[in-house]
C-alpha cells in the first residue's frame, strides 16, 4: 500500500540538488547539441562555422550510445561541482530558491525535461494523482486493477483444488469478465494490459490444475480432450463475458487513436529510468538474487548429470538475449540494458522445478511491468502528443504491478534478512533506507509544495474546494480590451462564486449554459461556471474536447463550437445571437469577469437590449457580473 499509494520516485533529492547547483552556478545544457559545440571549441579553438554547425545539427538529431553517455558525464560533472559551489554558499548564509511547484510536478515530468529527450513523456505517480486532485480515468480505474490482480491470484493458488461447483466457478469468471470489460469503458489502456494478464494467468491456472490432475504424465499428454474443453470454457467464458460486460460501451463508443507506431525519437536514459523505478527495480533485483541462492543452494552436482545438452543450450539462449540487450543499447535504447536481464532471470526462476505458485505469480507481475517499461521505448500511440500518454499509462500501470511485487519481495526479504551474512544485511538494509528515504520526500515536499501553491495564500485553510475564489483575483483577457481598461483584465473571482453558488441553490436539472472563453480556450479560467456546477456548456476545453472525440469530423465540430462561443459575444448582432441560443438550446447566459476581459463592450451590450426586447431576463446580478435566463416563450413565439 505505501508502494502504490504513498511514496514517490526518487526524484525529489534530484529536485534539491539542482536548486543548489543553480546557486552555485549551474546552468542545465539545452542538449546534446551545446556538447557538440564545446567538444568542437575546445577541440579547434574556435565555435563552429555554418558547415561545422550544420553537420553538428544532424548529429545530434541522432547521437550514439557512446555520446550520449558523454553528454551525460559532462553535464554530471559540472552539476557536482555546481551543487559543492552551492552548498558552500547556503553554509555563508545564501537561500536556496525552489518554487512550490517545483516539488510535485518535477518529479512527475523526469523525462520530459531532458533536453531534446523529452517527447512530453509524464512519469506521475498515484500520490502526485492525489495530491494534484487529477480525478482522470487513470485513478479511477487503480482498485478495478488491483482488484483483477487479487482475482488472478486467487484462482493460480485455488488451480487443482478448486472445491467450487461448476456455477460458483462460472459467476467467479462473469465477475472477472466485468471487471476486465470495464477497464475498457473506464480506461481502455489498461484494458489492454489486464486482459492479456487476465488470459494468461487464467491459462496458467488452467494448466496448474491439470498438472494436479495428471502429475506423473508428460506435457502433451495432459492435453486431453477434457483438458482442453475445460481450457475452452475457463478461458472462453471469461473472454465471452469480459465483452458482454461492456457492450453497450463498445456499441456506441468510437475512438481516434486505434493504432499505434515506431517510437523513433531520444529514448529514455538510464539514470532517467532509475529515477522513477530505481526503488522497485533494487526489491526485484534483491528478489531474484535471494530466490536464486535458495534455488542454488537445493541443487546437487549429481542431479546434473544428463542434463548436459539442455544446460548448454539454455546457456547459449541466455547468452544471445543479453547480447540483443547489449545491442538494443548501443542503438540508444539504454532501458533495454537493465529490463532483458531482468526478464532472462524472472524466466528462469519463474519455470524452475518446484517454484511456488506465489512466486509464480509475484514474477508474472514482475515480468509484466518490466515489460510495459520497455515497450514504451519503441512504440507509441498514434496521435499520441509526442509519447505523453503512452508512457504515462502505461508506466502507471507498471507502478500499480511493481507495488504488488515490491510488497511481496519486501515481506519476503525482511523476514529473512536475519539469516544473511552481516555485510550482506548490513549492505541491503542502508540501500533500501535511503531507497524508501528518498521515495518518502515526494508525498512530504510535493505535499506541502501543492498547499502553498494556491491563488491566494491569505485564504481560510478549508475543506471546500470553492472557498478560495471568495479571496482570489484572477489576470487573463484579450489585448484590446487590456489596451482600452486594463482594469477589466484583473477581476475578482468573488461574483462568479456567487453566480456558481446562485446556479447550485436554484438551477433545476441540467440546462444548457453559455459562458465565455480565453484565448487559447484551456488551462485558464475557463468553463469554470460549467465546471463548478455541473452543468452543461457549449463548449469545454477545446482541446481536450478534441482528445476525446478524435474521430473526424469531430475535431472541426469542437472548433466550430468555439468559434460560435466567441461569435456570440463579439457579434452586436441580437439576430445572430437569437439563432445561436436556438441551434444550442441555451438557458442561461453567463456575463462575469471573464466576459469582460476578453470581449468588447458592444457585444456584451446587446444582452440589455435582448432584455428589453423579452428575449431574455435578468435572474442574478452583481457588480459586473449578470445571468440571463433565455426567455423559453419568446423563443416558441419566434418559431412560431
Amino acid at each position: 500500500l505505501l508502494l502504490a499509494v504513498v511514496l514517490g520516485n526518487l526524484d525529489t533529492p534530484h529536485v534539491f540538488l539542482t536548486a543548489v547547483a543553480q546557486a552555485g552556478g549551474y546552468a542545465q545544457s539545452s542538449g546534446i547539441q551545446d556538447y557538440f559545440v564545446r567538444q568542437y571549441t575546445q577541440e579547434h579553438g574556435a565555435p563552429p562555422g555554418d558547415v561545422a554547425m550544420f553537420d553538428i545539427m544532424q548529429e545530434a538529431q541522432n547521437p550514439s550510445i557512446f555520446e550520449q553517455i558523454g553528454y551525460q558525464i559532462s553535464d554530471t560533472a559540472q552539476m557536482i561541482t555546481s551543487v559543492l559551489s552551492g552548498f558552500s554558499k547556503m553554509l555563508s548564509g545564501q537561500e536556496i530558491y525552489v518554487s512550490a511547484e517545483r516539488w510535485f510536478w518535477g518529479p512527475t515530468r523526469v523525462i520530459t525535461e531532458i533536453p531534446n529527450v523529452g517527447g512530453y513523456a509524464i512519469n506521475e505517480m498515484p500520490a502526485f494523482t492525489y495530491i494534484y486532485g487529477d480525478m482522470h480515468a487513470h485513478m479511477i480505474a487503480m482498485p478495478i486493477q488491483l482488484a483483477i490482480m487479487g482475482f488472478l491470484l486467487n484462482e493460480i493458488l485455488l488451480a487443482g483444488i478448486d472445491k467450487r461447483r461448476r456455477v460458483i466457478t462460472v459467476l467467479a469468471l462473469a465477475l472477472l469478465g466485468i471487471y476486465v470489460g470495464m477497464l475498457r469503458a473506464t480506461n481502455t489502456w489498461d484494458w489492454i494490459t489486464f486482459m492479456l494478464l487476465s488470459g494468461v494467468g487464467l491459462v496458467f491456472a488452467w494448466w496448474l490444475a491439470q498438472v494436479a490432475r495428471y502429475p506423473a504424465r508428460s506435457f502433451f499428454r495432459r492435453l486431453t480432450r477434457r483438458s482442453l474443453l475445460d481450457l475452452a470454457w475457463y478461458a472462453g467464458g471469461f473472454l465471452v463475458f469480459s465483452f458482454i460486460a461492456v457492450l453497450p460501451y463498445t456499441s456506441w463508443f468510437a475512438s481516434g487513436y486505434n493504432s499505434v507506431s515506431l517510437w523513433h525519437d531520444a529514448k529514455t536514459p538510464i539514470w532517467a529510468y532509475l529515477d522513477i523505478h530505481g526503488l522497485f527495480i533494487f526489491l526485484v533485483f534483491s528478489l531474484l538474487v535471494w530466490e536464486t541462492a535458495r534455488w542454488l543452494r537445493s541443487i546437487y552436482v549429481r542431479s546434473l548429470r544428463g542434463t548436459w545438452l539442455v544446460l548448454i543450450t539454455g546457456v547459449i539462449i541466455v547468452g544471445l538475449l543479453l547480447l540483443g540487450a547489449l545491442v538494443l543499447t548501443l542503438a540508444s535504447y539504454q532501458v533495454a540494458l537493465i529490463v532483458v536481464p531482468l526478464l532472462v532471470w524472472i524466466a528462469i526462476l519463474f519455470f524452475r522445478r518446484g517454484q511456488s505458485r506465489m512466486m509464480q505469480f509475484v514474477l508474472l507481475l514482475a515480468g509484466l511491468a518490466l515489460s510495459l517499461t520497455l515497450g514504451v521505448e519503441f512504440v507509441v500511440l498514434s496521435g499520441d502528443i509526442g509519447r505523453q500518454n503512452t508512457v504515462f499509462k502505461f508506466y502507471i500501470q507498471a507502478w500499480l504491478l511493481f507495488s504488488v511485487v515490491g510488497g511481496a519481495a519486501f515481506a519476503w526479504l525482511i523476514s529473512a534478512v536475519d539469516h544473511w551474512r552481516g555485510v550482506v544485511r548490513t549492505a541491503w538494509l542502508f540501500v533500501i533506507v535511503i531507497l524508501v528515504g528518498a521515495a518518502s520526500l515526494f508525498p512530504i515536499m510535493a505535499t506541502r509544495g501543492k498547499a502553498v501553491f494556491r491563488f491566494d495564500t491569505q485564504a481560510a485553510l478549508t475543506l471546500n474546494g470553492m472557498d478560495y475564489m471568495e479571496y482570489a483575483s484572477q489576470s487573463e483577457g484579450s489585448n484590446d480590451i487590456r489596451a482600452i481598461d486594463p482594469a477589466l483584465t484583473t477581476f475578482p473571482l468573488s461574483e462568479d462564486y456567487d453566480m456558481i453558488r446562485w446556479l447550485q441553490e436554484n438551477v433545476q436539472g441540467t440546462p444548457v449554459i453559455m459562458e465565455g472563453l480565453s484565448d487559447d480556450t484551456q488551462y485558464h479560467w475557463n468553463a469554470r461556471i460549467s465546471i463548478n456546477t455541473g452543468l452543461p456548456a457549449v463548449i469545454g476545453w477545446n482541446f481536450h474536447q478534441k482528445q476525446q472525440r478524435a474521430v473526424e469530423p469531430m475535431g472541426q465540430i469542437v472548433d466550430s463550437r468555439s468559434a460560435n462561443v466567441n461569435a456570440f459575444y463579439q457579434t452586436t448582432s441580437i439576430g445572430t445571437a437569437w439563432d445561436l441560443l436556438r441551434f444550442y438550446d441555451v438557458r442561461y447566459v453567463i456575463v462575469g469577469g471573464l466576459e469582460h476581459a476578453y470581449y468588447q463592450s458592444d457585444g456584451l451590450a446587446k444582452f440589455d437590449q435582448m432584455v428589453d426586447a423579452g428575449l431574455l431576463e435578468v435572474v442574478f446580478h452583481e457588480g459586473n457580473s449578470v445571468i440571463y435566463r433565455v426567455n423559453q416563450d419568446a423563443q416558441m413565439s419566434e418559431q412560431g
